[in-house]
C-alpha cells in the first residue's frame, strides 16, 4: 500500500468507525465493515471495477 493511501486509512478510519457506530449502535459490526471495506475495494479494482463517489465533499455537513 503506497503512503498516501496508508495516511487516508489512519486518519479517516477512526471517523468512519465513529460513524458506523453512532449510526447503527454495535461496534463489532462497524469495526468489521472498516476492515472488510479496504479489502472489497482493492478486490474490486482488481477486477476492473471503478469506485464512484456518491459526493464530491463526503464529510461536509448540510
Amino acid at each position: 500500500m503506497n503512503h498516501e493511501l496508508e495516511h487516508l486509512r489512519r486518519t479517516e478510519a477512526p471517523q468512519v468507525l465513529g460513524t458506523l457506530v453512532r449510526r447503527f449502535g454495535r461496534f463489532d459490526i462497524a469495526e468489521d465493515a472498516v476492515q472488510e471495506a479496504p479489502l472489497t475495494a482493492g478486490l474490486d479494482a482488481e477486477r476492473g471495477l471503478k469506485f464512484q463517489a456518491t459526493s464530491s465533499k463526503p464529510r461536509c455537513t448540510p
